[in-house]
């Protein structure tokens, strides 16, 4: 259920965040984010927001899920341009969600989010793909989050 709400959202969504302020058509930045922590996922979305309202040219169409599992689901069938996601979660670990993710996608770029990376965490996370970025969290530095998807998919908002 959760799979089909969120599909219906992004149909909606992208209708509306995709017209520009003159009604021509731009390219939304298609992000899956996946925390089963409600106030993480709406800090991250607010400092994203934040970047729409604050400059031209920038649009987020954001997927929100809590899990991991419903996440590969939906990434079975759609490919977003990059997946932000917690590396501890219930019932399937981000390990697995990244493993998956990256079989599905060898090349989607990836920001992994973890309050206490284990060295196991980072040499996943990394394993040779320079596509993929570790934040511990909460990030002391206010935009680093911003400064991570720039240097992933180097727009040009930092």
């Amino acid at each position: 259920m959760e799979l089909m709400d969120n599909v219906d959202r992004l149909r909606e969504d992208s209708l509306y965040r995709n017209l520009g302020q003159n009604g021509n058509r731009e390219r939304a930045v298609k992000i899956v984010m996946v925390d089963d922590m409600k106030p993480i996922s709406s800090f991250m979305k607010q400092e994203l927001m934040h970047v729409v309202r604050s400059s031209k040219g920038v649009k987020f169409n954001i997927m929100d899920f809590r899990g991991p599992e419903v996440a590969l689901q939906y990434l079975a069938s759609y490919k977003p341009d990059l997946l932000i996601s917690d590396i501890k979660t219930p019932f399937l670990s981000g390990n697995k969600l990244l493993e998956g993710a990256k079989r599905l996608h060898p090349d989607l770029p990836m920001i992994v989010v973890g309050e206490f990376p284990t060295r196991k965490n980072i040499l996943s996370t990394y394993s040779g793909d320079q596509n993929s970025i570790m934040l511990t969290k909460p990030w002391d530095e206010p935009d680093r989050l911003l400064q991570a998807i720039h240097q992933l998919l180097g727009l040009n908002f930092v």
